[in-house]
């Protein structure tokens, strides 16, 4: 049983995460090259990430993390990665 400190999303995390659109944009101007290619050298993600992301739709909750953590480490920011994460409605493919 969880003690009373956590919470729900403790116990069963989200499948699934909507990245912060703000963040999403700071991306998209950092990028060196929007190809498959150059989205998986500098973010680690693919094309299909990449258009979930622009488009406000939820993403996997590993890749949302890893990404986001990447993303701030890059640009020199010690940020919890989790303040730039809303739980998606729906389920990541």
């Amino acid at each position: 049983m969880p003690s009373e400190g956590n919470s729900l999303h403790d116990v069963n995390p989200p499948r699934a995460y909507v990245v912060d659109l703000g963040l999403v944009s700071d991306m998209a101007r950092r990028c060196a090259s929007q190809t498959a290619f150059g989205l998986t050298n500098q973010f680690g993600i693919s094309w299909n990430t990449w258009s979930k992301l622009r488009k406000g739709q939820p993403i996997r909750r590993s890749v949302a993390l890893r990404l986001v953590s990447r993303v701030l480490a890059e640009a020199g920011h010690g940020t919890d990665p989790m303040s730039y994460l809303k739980v998606g409605d729906d389920e990541a493919r």
